[in-house]
């Protein structure tokens, strides 16, 4: 196993431990539920981050680097949440528009920029 994946799974199994954790042992609203667990994912995705650019500065990784059209494609996240008739009203459903962002970076560079590459 290369040492970028490696270290890849052990963010990966870092992430659910926490997420799982405070999923798990967290009694406040969802609204702040959500705000927590979306720092943790934000958290993760800084992790990610910090992982790409080492990849890419040794050689090892992507070749392309990340751009705007790529974190636009996050957005995409959005579109159910603000077109959608999930009945959540207005400020939930923006907090969760809000949140989906961090989702969709996690995932562009968890999964196009790192495992793809490798």
């Amino acid at each position: 196993m290369k040492r970028p994946l490696l270290i890849f799974a052990l963010f990966e199994l870092a992430y659910l431990a926490v997420a799982r954790t405070f999923t798990h042992s967290y009694t406040g609203t969802e609204i702040s539920k959500e705000l927590i667990w979306s720092g943790i994912r934000l958290g993760s995705a800084v992790m990610m981050f910090w992982l790409y650019r080492q990849t890419r500065a040794s050689g090892t990784g992507p070749t392309s680097k990340i751009t705007p059209l790529s974190l636009l494609a996050c957005g995409m996240f959005l579109a159910p949440v603000l077109a959608g008739n999930e009945n959540l009203g207005r400020p939930l459903s923006w907090i969760f528009a809000a949140t989906s962002l961090v989702v969709g970076l996690r995932e562009e560079l968890a999964y196009r920029a790192i495992l793809q590459t490798q």
